[in-house]
């Protein structure tokens, strides 16, 4: 099995894949999950996930320059508000489920995270 962040495209290492960069692991860091900051950490589909739904807060939602700040200041993801949401109540809750912080929170597969997305009209 080969494994790779959806956002790194160009980097590729056969599964399983250990973090073993720490906080230098390649990524933009306003869209980084946070295993993607812990040396030793697992980089797997939950990885994967995350950065399908920091992706889709890009396409789908706004924010503010302050927002932006703080995202790059604390290394940490932060959905936008709903309010700043380009699609439907569901799917904005479909997308915070994917960014979770702990990992036990988000789906489990970027299959799991389609089958609940799809369920959901724009």
């Amino acid at each position: 099995m080969i494994s790779h962040g959806l956002g790194d495209i160009d980097f590729f290492r056969k599964a399983p894949v250990i973090n073993d960069m720490g906080a230098d692991w390649p990524g933009t860091k306003r869209m980084k999950a946070p295993e993607e900051y812990e040396l030793n950490s697992s980089i797997d589909a939950q990885t994967n996930v995350f950065a399908l739904g920091a992706l889709l807060f890009e396409f789908f939602g706004s924010f503010a320059g302050q927002e932006m700040e703080e995202r790059y200041r604390y290394n940490r993801f932060l959905p936008c508000n709903p309010e700043n949401w380009q699609l439907s109540e569901g799917k904005y809750r479909v997308a915070v489920k994917a960014v979770q912080q702990d990992r036990k929170e988000r789906y489990k597969s970027l299959k799991d995270f389609y089958e609940d997305w799809e369920r959901w009209r724009y």
